[in-house]
């Protein structure tokens, strides 16, 4: 189950927005004026995600396509099909985008310390964790940490 990525078209900005509401234990929500500043952005990628049947499932959120360090944040994967390798494939297209389209050096990402599932993915996927940022956000009154991951060029190696 290989799903197709394609850049995000705003009539489907509500559906993201959804996909956010339904997943907010892990996933802080943009409005939807961010999420048109990410689709009109030179700097960001708002990509869908589709799967087999064509049929839209989720979307992806890269920022920093044009810096000059050459560091890309993957911001956000979310999806409304769990547990179908569906989010596997996808940090598997954003690790070739990052090491072999832009020919970048690392691409990050931070996580809620609490989601394992996403944790064990990134890890088995090769990101190394690089540090906790203890207590940084407030969300429905509780302090909550991310950790911090990373994956240079060098470590990278395509799936196979």
């Amino acid at each position: 189950m290989k799903p197709s990525i394609q850049n995000s078209r705003p009539e489907d900005l509500d559906f993201f927005r959804q996909l956010e509401i339904q997943n907010d234990t892990f996933v802080c929500a943009a409005s939807a004026d961010e999420h048109r500043a990410f689709l009109q952005s030179d700097n960001a990628r708002h990509l869908s995600i589709f799967d087999e049947h064509n049929r839209l499932i989720g979307f992806m959120l890269l920022i920093g396509v044009q810096n000059p360090h050459k560091s890309l944040e993957l911001r956000r994967i979310v999806l409304d099909q769990k547990n179908r390798g569906y989010g596997r494939q996808a940090l598997r297209w954003a690790k070739k985008y990052c090491f072999e389209t832009l020919r970048f050096h690392r691409l990050w990402l931070d996580v809620y310390t609490d989601n394992a599932r996403a944790i064990r993915l990134y890890e088995s996927e090769g990101f190394l964790r690089e540090g906790t940022r203890r207590e940084c956000l407030l969300r429905k009154g509780t302090f909550q940490s991310l950790h911090l991951y990373a994956m240079l060029e060098k470590e990278y190696h395509p799936a196979e």
